[in-house]
């Protein structure tokens, strides 16, 4: 209730006029399998379209928190996902700076819990508590990969929507970007 749904793309935010106090910038190819499969497509969502959406932020006046990526702590250079999340933080970034758009940047980690993709390691879509979920129902061991001793802060998404509101919400405002994340692996 309350919602519209508009199913179009990134690229055509333009459209959606000027009716919007904050824009929840959380439209991206957002796993890094895919982008080694089609880095152009992860570069026209995550770096051209978060332009788009900051150019009509500026336009209509609009407060945009936008959704970053823990691998903003890693090699940018490491997969075409961590490369473009890293220029769309940048794009925010410059629009903050050179046009004074009211805008944050809030970095997930490893984000879980319900309607999320369960699948396995083929499927691009899901993630490592998904892939883990669906290797429990169905009596497998778990993948580890590497030597098992790799640490990971993962997020439950209701965590996320109450960091997102807050940051959306408040005038609070961080130089850098807010780390949504526990801090504990």
């Amino acid at each position: 209730d309350g919602v519209t749904y508009i199913n179009d793309d990134i690229t055509n935010i333009g459209n959606l006029g000027n009716d919007y106090d904050v824009c929840f910038h959380l439209a991206a190819q957002s796993r890094v399998q895919p982008s080694f499969d089609n880095p152009e497509e992860s570069f026209r969502v995550n770096v051209f379209g978060t332009s788009k959406v900051m150019e009509w932020a500026k336009e209509n006046k609009v407060k945009v928190v936008y959704a970053g990526s823990s691998s903003k702590h890693h090699n940018p250079s490491d997969s075409p996902y961590a490369m473009y999340k890293y220029l769309g933080e940048e794009v925010v970034k410059m629009y903050k700076e050179v046009y004074g758009i009211n805008a944050e940047i809030a970095r997930f980690y490893n984000v879980y819990g319900p309607n999320e993709i369960v699948g396995d390691q083929d499927n691009d879509g899901a993630a490592v508590i998904g892939i883990w979920r669906n290797q429990i129902a169905n009596n497998k061991p778990l993948t580890i990969v590497g030597d098992g001793n790799q640490k990971r802060d993962f997020t439950h998404v209701d965590d996320i929507v109450d960091g997102l509101w807050r940051i959306g919400m408040k005038n609070e405002k961080h130089k850098d970007a807010w780390e949504l994340g526990s801090g504990k692996n």
